[in-house]
């Protein structure tokens, strides 16, 4: 799933230009990943989604 490999990418901290270049995205699709990440989570800022996934994984 692309939101999980997007979600991966911003717990590390990468930049919109750096993940688009991996994932080979436009800015607008990644963006659109990000909000449906958000709404997904119910988080509304990349650093909360960050520590989430960071907490999550560690739990695993």
């Amino acid at each position: 799933m692309r939101e999980a490999e997007v979600a991966d990418l911003l717990v590390t901290g990468q930049t919109d230009d750096e993940i688009c270049g991996k994932l080979g995205f436009s800015k607008p699709t990644l963006r659109t990943h990000i909000v449906s990440i958000f709404r997904k989570s119910g988080l509304n800022r990349r650093s909360q989604r960050a520590l989430f996934l960071a907490e999550q994984k560690h739990h695993l």
